[in-house]
């Protein structure tokens, strides 16, 4: 059997396991939340890739049933204005109250429990959403101000998948950009009003990309660290 992970553009972290005795590309979540590919020996990590892109839309629904790797920390940053309370408590139960989310935890429930993620998730969706309507409105309007892109209308989503989407002037993007540091905000949304010009990953694409960010290499590999899963 061989191990390998790599890295998809919108599906995140990938796993894919080789063993003599399988007959065919299968799919799965693990334990973990990290989608697993399992394929015969002797087929190619470029037709996993082709066949994984090719049902990509039924892989992100699967990955949309699970929870990625969670852990809940007292004192944890969530966004950029929110922070995480653990109090001990003898129910389960979650509050927003100002800038903080409390998680009231009895002691003998796990952290990491499936439990504790489905509590607190509406939560912390509540809070990058909010988090998301005051900052990226006005910050990608600058940026397409600055660098002379426009765009009709500006959607607010938490798919899991990937950051944004651009579909003509009409871009989409994932409440979940708020945990990410400012300046791969920035290129995520310049990557989408790229598309505004290019709806393909052409070399013009990329180059219109550079010209507003000259480092977005090291951006676009420094974003891999992340998961827009929430």
């Amino acid at each position: 059997m061989a191990v390998k992970t790599i890295q998809h553009p919108r599906l995140g972290e990938i796993k894919i396991k080789t063993y003599a005795q399988s007959r065919a590309v299968k799919f799965k979540i693990d334990p973990s939340g990290v989608l697993l590919a399992t394929a015969p020996i002797g087929v190619s990590e470029k037709m996993i890739l082709k066949i994984i892109d090719h049902n990509e839309q039924k892989i992100a629904k699967l990955l949309n049933q699970y929870p990625p790797s969670f852990e809940v920390k007292d004192g944890e940053e969530i966004g950029k204005s929110h922070t995480l309370i653990i109090r001990e408590s003898k129910n389960l139960s979650v509050e927003s109250k100002d800038l903080k989310i409390i998680l009231n935890l009895p002691a003998e429930i796990d952290p990491k429990s499936q439990k504790v993620y489905a509590a607190i998730k509406p939560q912390i969706i509540k809070a990058l959403r909010k988090e998301a309507k005051a900052y990226l409105p006005k910050r990608i309007s600058k940026l397409a101000d600055d660098f002379g892109f426009r765009f009709d209308s500006l959607r607010f989503n938490h798919a899991s998948t990937r950051w944004g989407s651009c579909k003509l002037f009409d871009i989409n993007l994932n409440i979940a950009l708020m945990k990410l540091p400012f300046e791969l905000i920035d290129y995520v949304l310049i990557h989408e009003l790229a598309h505004t010009k290019h709806p393909n990953h052409s070399s013009d694409f990329w180059a219109e990309v550079q010209r507003c960010i000259p480092d977005y290499k090291v951006r676009d590999k420094n974003l891999k660290k992340y998961s827009p899963h929430i």
